[in-house]
Protein backbone atom coordinates (compact mmCIF):
# COMPACT_ATOMS: atom_id res chain seq x y z
CA UNK A 1 0.00 0.00 0.00
CA UNK A 2 1.68 3.27 -1.08
CA UNK A 3 1.75 6.29 1.21
CA UNK A 4 2.81 9.81 0.33
CA UNK A 5 2.46 11.19 3.87
CA UNK A 6 5.47 11.69 6.11
CA UNK A 7 5.53 8.71 8.49
CA UNK A 8 4.48 9.09 12.10
CA UNK A 9 6.63 7.60 14.81
CA UNK A 10 3.46 6.14 16.33
CA UNK A 11 -0.14 5.49 15.27
CA UNK A 12 -2.55 4.83 18.15
CA UNK A 13 -5.82 3.01 17.53
CA UNK A 14 -8.43 4.03 20.10
CA UNK A 15 -10.36 6.91 21.57
CA UNK A 16 -10.23 6.50 25.35
CA UNK A 17 -8.16 7.62 28.30
CA UNK A 18 -5.26 5.29 27.47
CA UNK A 19 -5.09 6.47 23.86
CA UNK A 20 -4.96 10.17 24.65
CA UNK A 21 -2.71 9.80 27.70
CA UNK A 22 -0.28 7.82 25.55
CA UNK A 23 -0.46 10.41 22.77
CA UNK A 24 0.31 13.21 25.23
CA UNK A 25 3.21 11.30 26.82
CA UNK A 26 4.64 10.40 23.42
CA UNK A 27 4.53 14.01 22.25
CA UNK A 28 6.33 15.08 25.44
CA UNK A 29 8.99 12.54 24.50
CA UNK A 30 9.35 14.13 21.07
CA UNK A 31 7.53 11.48 19.03
CA UNK A 32 5.16 12.30 16.18
CA UNK A 33 1.74 10.77 16.88
CA UNK A 34 -1.52 10.12 15.06
CA UNK A 35 -4.55 8.92 17.00
CA UNK A 36 -7.01 7.00 14.83
CA UNK A 37 -10.29 7.48 16.63
CA UNK A 38 -13.63 5.95 16.03
CA UNK A 39 -16.83 7.71 17.00
CA UNK A 40 -17.19 7.24 20.75
CA UNK A 41 -19.87 5.00 22.22
CA UNK A 42 -23.06 7.08 22.55
CA UNK A 43 -23.81 5.57 25.97
CA UNK A 44 -22.67 7.30 29.16
CA UNK A 45 -19.27 6.03 30.42
CA UNK A 46 -19.35 4.34 33.81
CA UNK A 47 -18.00 6.49 36.65
CA UNK A 48 -14.46 5.80 37.76
CA UNK A 49 -13.01 5.94 41.24
CA UNK A 50 -9.48 7.34 41.05
CA UNK A 51 -7.51 6.68 44.25
CA UNK A 52 -4.48 8.71 45.37
CA UNK A 53 -2.14 6.39 43.41
CA UNK A 54 -4.03 7.16 40.20
CA UNK A 55 -3.84 10.90 40.72
CA UNK A 56 -0.08 10.56 41.26
CA UNK A 57 0.20 8.51 38.06
CA UNK A 58 -1.60 11.25 36.11
CA UNK A 59 0.75 13.89 37.52
CA UNK A 60 3.76 11.77 36.55
CA UNK A 61 2.57 11.98 32.94
CA UNK A 62 2.81 15.77 33.06
CA UNK A 63 -0.93 16.16 33.52
CA UNK A 64 -1.08 17.75 36.94
CA UNK A 65 -4.06 20.05 37.20
CA UNK A 66 -6.11 18.16 34.62
CA UNK A 67 -8.49 17.01 37.36
CA UNK A 68 -8.95 20.48 38.86
CA UNK A 69 -12.45 20.93 37.48
CA UNK A 70 -15.91 20.75 39.08
CA UNK A 71 -16.71 17.79 36.79
CA UNK A 72 -14.82 15.47 39.16
CA UNK A 73 -16.05 14.97 42.71
CA UNK A 74 -13.72 14.51 45.70
CA UNK A 75 -14.11 11.16 47.44
CA UNK A 76 -13.09 11.10 51.12
CA UNK A 77 -13.49 7.39 51.79
CA UNK A 78 -14.57 3.90 50.73
CA UNK A 79 -17.49 2.49 52.73
CA UNK A 80 -17.83 -1.27 52.31
CA UNK A 81 -20.16 -3.96 53.60
CA UNK A 82 -18.19 -7.07 52.81
CA UNK A 83 -17.62 -10.27 54.74
CA UNK A 84 -19.61 -9.20 57.80
CA UNK A 85 -22.73 -7.33 58.95
CA UNK A 86 -21.00 -4.08 59.91
CA UNK A 87 -19.92 -1.47 57.32
CA UNK A 88 -16.23 -0.57 57.34
CA UNK A 89 -15.00 2.89 56.33
CA UNK A 90 -11.53 3.45 54.88
CA UNK A 91 -10.52 7.10 55.11
CA UNK A 92 -8.58 7.90 51.93
CA UNK A 93 -7.24 11.14 53.38
CA UNK A 94 -4.94 9.02 55.56
CA UNK A 95 -3.30 7.33 52.57
CA UNK A 96 -0.17 8.69 50.81
CA UNK A 97 -1.32 11.46 48.49
CA UNK A 98 -4.48 11.91 50.52
CA UNK A 99 -6.77 12.77 47.59
CA UNK A 100 -9.24 10.64 45.66
CA UNK A 101 -11.88 11.51 43.09
CA UNK A 102 -14.96 10.14 41.38
CA UNK A 103 -13.97 10.93 37.81
CA UNK A 104 -16.34 11.79 35.00
CA UNK A 105 -14.75 9.63 32.31
CA UNK A 106 -16.31 11.55 29.42
CA UNK A 107 -14.88 14.84 30.69
CA UNK A 108 -11.50 13.26 31.46
CA UNK A 109 -11.30 11.81 27.95
CA UNK A 110 -12.22 15.13 26.35
CA UNK A 111 -9.67 17.03 28.44
CA UNK A 112 -6.94 14.49 27.72
CA UNK A 113 -7.65 14.74 24.00
CA UNK A 114 -7.39 18.52 24.15
CA UNK A 115 -4.05 18.30 25.96
CA UNK A 116 -2.68 15.76 23.48
CA UNK A 117 -3.73 17.80 20.45
CA UNK A 118 -2.31 20.95 22.01
CA UNK A 119 0.97 19.05 22.43
CA UNK A 120 0.98 18.25 18.70
CA UNK A 121 -0.82 14.91 18.33
CA UNK A 122 -3.04 14.57 15.26
CA UNK A 123 -6.55 13.18 15.59
CA UNK A 124 -7.88 11.26 12.59
CA UNK A 125 -11.56 10.27 12.67
CA UNK A 126 -12.22 6.79 11.29
CA UNK A 127 -15.09 5.11 9.56
CA UNK A 128 -14.75 1.36 9.93
CA UNK A 129 -11.61 -0.54 10.78
CA UNK A 130 -8.23 0.39 9.31
CA UNK A 131 -6.27 -2.15 7.27
CA UNK A 132 -2.57 -2.50 7.97
CA UNK A 133 0.24 -3.67 5.76
CA UNK A 134 4.00 -3.36 5.49
CA UNK A 135 6.31 -4.65 8.20
CA UNK A 136 7.46 -3.68 11.72
CA UNK A 137 8.89 -0.17 11.67
CA UNK A 138 7.39 0.49 8.23
CA UNK A 139 3.66 0.04 8.69
CA UNK A 140 1.13 1.44 6.26
CA UNK A 141 -2.49 1.91 7.32
CA UNK A 142 -5.35 2.23 4.88
CA UNK A 143 -8.14 4.14 6.58
CA UNK A 144 -11.57 5.50 5.71
CA UNK A 145 -12.37 8.93 7.07
CA UNK A 146 -15.42 11.19 6.72
CA UNK A 147 -13.49 12.98 3.97
CA UNK A 148 -12.58 9.83 2.03
CA UNK A 149 -9.75 7.30 1.98
CA UNK A 150 -6.22 7.87 3.18
CA UNK A 151 -2.93 6.02 3.69
CA UNK A 152 -0.93 6.59 6.87
CA UNK A 153 2.63 5.44 7.51
CA UNK A 154 3.87 4.72 11.02
CA UNK A 155 6.85 3.10 12.65
CA UNK A 156 4.90 1.71 15.62
CA UNK A 157 1.26 0.66 16.03
CA UNK A 158 -0.35 1.05 19.46
CA UNK A 159 -3.51 -0.84 20.39
CA UNK A 160 -5.72 1.24 22.69
CA UNK A 161 -8.98 -0.41 21.62
CA UNK A 162 -9.89 -1.56 25.14
CA UNK A 163 -10.98 -5.07 25.99
CA UNK A 164 -11.51 -5.84 22.30
CA UNK A 165 -7.70 -5.75 21.80
CA UNK A 166 -8.51 -5.58 18.09
CA UNK A 167 -5.00 -4.80 16.83
CA UNK A 168 -3.26 -7.25 19.17
CA UNK A 169 -5.52 -10.06 18.02
CA UNK A 170 -4.93 -9.11 14.40
CA UNK A 171 -1.22 -9.47 15.14
CA UNK A 172 -1.78 -13.03 16.41
CA UNK A 173 -2.10 -12.43 20.14
CA UNK A 174 -4.69 -14.21 22.27
CA UNK A 175 -6.98 -12.80 24.94
CA UNK A 176 -7.55 -14.93 28.02
CA UNK A 177 -10.53 -14.19 30.24
CA UNK A 178 -10.54 -15.44 33.80
CA UNK A 179 -14.23 -14.97 34.64
CA UNK A 180 -17.45 -13.67 33.12
CA UNK A 181 -18.17 -10.77 35.48
CA UNK A 182 -20.62 -8.34 33.89
CA UNK A 183 -22.12 -5.15 35.26
CA UNK A 184 -25.48 -3.46 34.85
CA UNK A 185 -24.97 0.25 35.40
CA UNK A 186 -27.76 2.67 36.24
CA UNK A 187 -27.24 6.42 35.90
CA UNK A 188 -29.43 8.65 38.04
CA UNK A 189 -29.90 12.41 38.11
CA UNK A 190 -31.03 14.57 41.03
CA UNK A 191 -29.53 12.37 43.75
CA UNK A 192 -27.93 14.86 46.13
CA UNK A 193 -25.45 13.36 48.56
CA UNK A 194 -23.41 15.14 51.22
CA UNK A 195 -20.91 12.29 51.57
CA UNK A 196 -18.89 11.46 48.46
CA UNK A 197 -17.69 8.07 49.73
CA UNK A 198 -17.51 5.16 47.30
CA UNK A 199 -20.02 2.50 48.41
CA UNK A 200 -19.34 -1.25 47.94
CA UNK A 201 -21.44 -4.19 49.11
CA UNK A 202 -21.57 -7.94 48.54
CA UNK A 203 -24.89 -9.63 47.78
CA UNK A 204 -25.98 -13.25 47.44
CA UNK A 205 -25.29 -13.56 43.70
CA UNK A 206 -22.83 -10.71 43.08
CA UNK A 207 -21.87 -7.34 44.44
CA UNK A 208 -22.61 -3.69 43.82
CA UNK A 209 -21.01 -0.29 44.06
CA UNK A 210 -22.15 3.30 43.79
CA UNK A 211 -20.21 6.48 43.16
CA UNK A 212 -21.75 9.93 43.79
CA UNK A 213 -20.72 12.14 40.89
CA UNK A 214 -20.69 15.89 40.45
CA UNK A 215 -23.91 17.82 39.81
CA UNK A 216 -26.01 15.50 42.03
CA UNK A 217 -25.59 12.48 39.77
CA UNK A 218 -25.07 8.88 40.84
CA UNK A 219 -23.81 5.79 39.06
CA UNK A 220 -24.83 2.50 40.68
CA UNK A 221 -23.65 -0.84 39.29
CA UNK A 222 -24.64 -4.42 40.09
CA UNK A 223 -22.08 -7.03 39.02
CA UNK A 224 -22.61 -10.75 38.55
CA UNK A 225 -21.65 -13.54 36.16
CA UNK A 226 -23.01 -13.17 32.64
CA UNK A 227 -24.99 -16.41 32.97
CA UNK A 228 -27.08 -14.84 35.76
CA UNK A 229 -28.34 -11.97 33.60
CA UNK A 230 -31.82 -12.17 32.08
CA UNK A 231 -32.34 -11.43 28.41
CA UNK A 232 -33.74 -8.12 27.24
CA UNK A 233 -33.34 -4.53 28.36
CA UNK A 234 -36.53 -4.39 30.42
CA UNK A 235 -35.73 -7.62 32.25
CA UNK A 236 -32.22 -6.47 33.05
CA UNK A 237 -33.55 -3.12 34.24
CA UNK A 238 -35.85 -4.89 36.69
CA UNK A 239 -33.11 -7.31 37.70
CA UNK A 240 -30.65 -4.52 38.49
CA UNK A 241 -33.26 -2.51 40.36
CA UNK A 242 -34.15 -5.53 42.49
CA UNK A 243 -30.54 -6.25 43.41
CA UNK A 244 -29.70 -2.63 44.16
CA UNK A 245 -32.79 -2.39 46.38
CA UNK A 246 -31.34 -5.28 48.40
CA UNK A 247 -28.25 -3.21 49.21
CA UNK A 248 -28.21 -1.67 52.67
CA UNK A 249 -25.71 1.00 51.62
CA UNK A 250 -26.87 1.93 48.14
CA UNK A 251 -30.67 1.60 48.21
CA UNK A 252 -31.16 4.64 50.49
CA UNK A 253 -29.20 6.78 48.02
CA UNK A 254 -31.39 5.73 45.10
CA UNK A 255 -34.85 6.47 46.54
CA UNK A 256 -36.04 2.94 45.79
CA UNK A 257 -33.96 2.17 42.70
CA UNK A 258 -33.54 3.37 39.12
CA UNK A 259 -36.44 5.18 37.55
CA UNK A 260 -38.06 3.42 34.58
CA UNK A 261 -36.47 5.92 32.18
CA UNK A 262 -33.02 6.00 33.79
CA UNK A 263 -30.09 5.27 31.53
CA UNK A 264 -28.77 1.73 31.85
CA UNK A 265 -25.84 -0.08 30.29
CA UNK A 266 -24.50 -3.61 30.38
CA UNK A 267 -20.73 -3.38 30.71
CA UNK A 268 -17.96 -6.01 30.66
CA UNK A 269 -16.08 -6.28 33.95
CA UNK A 270 -14.13 -9.53 33.76
CA UNK A 271 -10.42 -10.00 34.30
CA UNK A 272 -8.48 -10.58 31.11
CA UNK A 273 -4.93 -10.47 29.80
CA UNK A 274 -3.59 -10.31 26.26
CA UNK A 275 -0.66 -12.56 25.48
CA UNK A 276 1.63 -11.36 24.18
CA UNK A 277 0.74 -7.70 24.67
CA UNK A 278 3.59 -6.50 22.47
CA UNK A 279 5.53 -7.71 19.48
CA UNK A 280 7.74 -6.47 16.65
CA UNK A 281 6.41 -3.04 15.66
CA UNK A 282 3.27 -3.06 17.83
CA UNK A 283 2.20 -2.80 21.45
CA UNK A 284 -1.07 -2.89 23.39
CA UNK A 285 -1.81 -0.50 26.24
CA UNK A 286 -4.52 -0.06 28.86
CA UNK A 287 -7.35 -2.59 28.81
CA UNK A 288 -6.10 -3.90 25.48
CA UNK A 289 -3.08 -5.26 27.40
CA UNK A 290 -4.92 -6.32 30.58
CA UNK A 291 -8.25 -5.44 32.14
CA UNK A 292 -9.18 -5.49 35.82
CA UNK A 293 -12.28 -6.35 37.84
CA UNK A 294 -13.83 -3.10 39.22
CA UNK A 295 -13.45 -4.55 42.72
CA UNK A 296 -9.77 -3.69 42.51
CA UNK A 297 -10.57 0.05 42.03
CA UNK A 298 -7.35 0.15 40.03
CA UNK A 299 -8.31 0.00 36.36
CA UNK A 300 -7.58 3.62 35.50
CA UNK A 301 -4.51 3.73 37.75
CA UNK A 302 -3.14 0.61 36.06
CA UNK A 303 -3.69 2.14 32.62
CA UNK A 304 -1.90 5.40 33.50
CA UNK A 305 1.07 3.57 35.03
CA UNK A 306 1.26 1.34 31.96
CA UNK A 307 1.21 4.31 29.59
CA UNK A 308 4.21 5.85 31.31
CA UNK A 309 6.18 2.59 31.33
CA UNK A 310 5.28 1.93 27.69
CA UNK A 311 6.44 5.33 26.44
CA UNK A 312 9.63 4.96 28.50
CA UNK A 313 10.31 1.62 26.77
CA UNK A 314 9.58 3.09 23.34
CA UNK A 315 11.93 6.02 23.84
CA UNK A 316 14.59 3.67 25.23
CA UNK A 317 14.28 1.57 22.08
CA UNK A 318 16.31 -1.44 23.25
CA UNK A 319 14.81 -4.93 23.08
CA UNK A 320 15.57 -5.41 26.78
CA UNK A 321 13.37 -2.44 27.67
CA UNK A 322 10.41 -4.17 26.04
CA UNK A 323 11.21 -7.51 27.67
CA UNK A 324 11.31 -5.69 31.02
CA UNK A 325 7.94 -4.09 30.27
CA UNK A 326 6.44 -7.49 29.42
CA UNK A 327 7.77 -8.99 32.66
CA UNK A 328 6.46 -6.04 34.68
CA UNK A 329 3.02 -6.41 33.14
CA UNK A 330 2.93 -10.14 33.90
CA UNK A 331 3.96 -9.50 37.50
CA UNK A 332 1.38 -6.74 37.93
CA UNK A 333 -1.40 -8.93 36.59
CA UNK A 334 -0.39 -11.89 38.76
CA UNK A 335 -0.30 -9.68 41.87
CA UNK A 336 -3.70 -8.25 40.97
CA UNK A 337 -5.25 -11.70 40.63
CA UNK A 338 -3.85 -12.81 43.99
CA UNK A 339 -5.20 -9.70 45.73
CA UNK A 340 -8.55 -10.04 43.96
CA UNK A 341 -8.91 -13.67 45.03
CA UNK A 342 -8.09 -12.76 48.61
CA UNK A 343 -10.73 -10.01 48.59
CA UNK A 344 -13.42 -12.28 47.20
CA UNK A 345 -12.33 -14.95 49.66
CA UNK A 346 -13.16 -12.70 52.62
CA UNK A 347 -16.86 -13.01 51.85
CA UNK A 348 -18.11 -16.32 53.34
CA UNK A 349 -21.70 -15.45 54.21
CA UNK A 350 -23.07 -16.70 50.88
CA UNK A 351 -21.33 -20.07 50.80
CA UNK A 352 -23.89 -22.04 48.68
CA UNK A 353 -24.20 -19.35 45.99
CA UNK A 354 -22.58 -20.31 42.69
CA UNK A 355 -21.11 -16.82 42.19
CA UNK A 356 -19.06 -17.08 45.39
CA UNK A 357 -18.24 -20.77 45.00
CA UNK A 358 -16.67 -20.06 41.61
CA UNK A 359 -14.49 -17.33 43.06
CA UNK A 360 -13.36 -19.48 45.95
CA UNK A 361 -12.46 -22.18 43.44
CA UNK A 362 -10.49 -19.62 41.44
CA UNK A 363 -8.67 -18.62 44.60
CA UNK A 364 -7.69 -22.22 45.27
CA UNK A 365 -6.45 -22.55 41.69
CA UNK A 366 -4.20 -19.47 41.68
CA UNK A 367 -0.76 -19.91 40.19
CA UNK A 368 -1.54 -21.05 36.63
CA UNK A 369 -0.05 -19.28 33.65
CA UNK A 370 -2.21 -16.49 32.23
CA UNK A 371 -2.29 -15.42 28.61
CA UNK A 372 -2.11 -17.31 25.34
CA UNK A 373 1.19 -16.54 23.64
CA UNK A 374 0.90 -16.98 19.86
CA UNK A 375 3.76 -14.72 18.85
CA UNK A 376 7.15 -13.93 20.37
CA UNK A 377 7.55 -10.70 22.30
CA UNK A 378 9.61 -7.81 21.02
CA UNK A 379 12.86 -8.53 19.19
Amino acid sequence: MPCNDDPYDMAILGNGVSAWACAHAARRAGLSVAVLERRPDPGPPVGEHLPPEGISALSALGLAGLLDTPAHRPSPAVLSLWGGPVPVRLDLLMRPGGRALHVDRAVLGTDLKARAIAAGAEAIALRGRPRHGGSPGRWTLQVKTPGGGRYIAAGLLVDATGRAAALAQAMGAGVERHDTLTGIAAFLEDTPCTDGALLMESLADGWCYAAPLARDRLVAVFLTDAANLPRGQAARQAFAADRLRQSRLIAPRMAGGPAPDSRLRTVPAWSQITGPSLGPGWIAIGDAAMAFDPLASAGLTKALLDVRETVDAITDGRAEAFHTLARRRAARYAAYRRELAETYGRERRYHPARFWQARRAARAGQGGRAGTARQPVWG
